[in-house]
């Protein structure tokens, strides 16, 4: 059993019913928009709590509502992992099944399209996973069988934010994302401890930052620290 610890941004009402156990997992109702990264599921930020809280803090803003962050262990089970290159051509070619189906059909309409703000609206997305999903659940013809997997997960990693140097392909936001089609995935359910102890990475981030800002270093500039005390004010510090 391969397990993932995954970060999913709710209402707090929603987060609170789930940790005193108020309702279950299987009461977790799937997300379905039509531009959901991943096609129909419950979504989390894999190992991605600070974006996790990012996004809960988007929510209170567009929702006026308070929120929380529910921290969650996930089997992944029979994992769509589109991490792994080798499942990648086939959803190039369900891609190009459905082009030639709607240019076929035209009373299906155009296929949707990824959009918005560093599109992050991926409709095109969402449709064509949804499909591949589909076929692979009634059966995808492999050789001279066919094949029939139902998929209970699906992840891969998203670019998204700001480059983090000029020209960088290393994006502020860049995450892996996880969409649970299962319920049953989701084994175990916790309220995060915001005051836990800092890792290893979060503790050499931290003193990297106070050495750019220490004012008892004679070799560092005044422009050095204050570009230190702007580095230390986006990394998360725990009491």
């Amino acid at each position: 059993m391969a397990t993932v610890v995954g970060y999913h941004a709710c209402s707090v009402d929603f987060a609170r019913r789930l940790w005193r156990n108020e309702v279950t997992t299987s009461d977790w109702m799937p997300s379905e928009n039509e531009y959901d990264w991943l096609g129909s599921g419950i979504y989390f930020w894999g190992n991605g709590l600070r974006r996790a809280q990012e996004w809960a803090g988007e929510i209170e803003e567009r929702h006026q509502q308070e929120s929380a962050v529910v921290k969650a262990t996930i089997d992944l089970g029979r994992c769509l992992d589109l991490t792994n290159t080798s499942l990648r051509p086939l959803i190039h070619e369900t891609y190009e099944s459905l082009k030639s189906l709607h240019e076929e059909e035209p009373e299906l309409g155009p296929l949707p399209e990824n959009g918005g703000n560093q599109l992050k609206l991926r409709r095109l997305d969402c449709y064509v996973v949804d499909q591949f999903v589909q076929l692979a659940t009634n059966g995808m013809p492999i050789d001279d069988a066919t094949a029939v997997v139902e998929y209970q997960t699906v992840r891969c990693s998203f670019d998204e934010g700001e480059a983090l140097c000029p020209g960088s392909g290393i994006l502020s936001q860049t995450h892996p994302q996880l969409s649970v089609r299962d319920n049953s995935c989701i084994i175990k359910i916790e309220k995060d401890d915001y005051r836990r102890s800092p890792s290893a990475d979060e503790k050499m981030a931290r003193a990297y930052c106070e050495s750019l800002s220490s004012d008892k270093s004679p070799i560092r500039s005044e422009r050095q620290r204050l570009a230190g005390r702007e580095i230390c004010s986006d990394v998360i510090l725990f009491e």
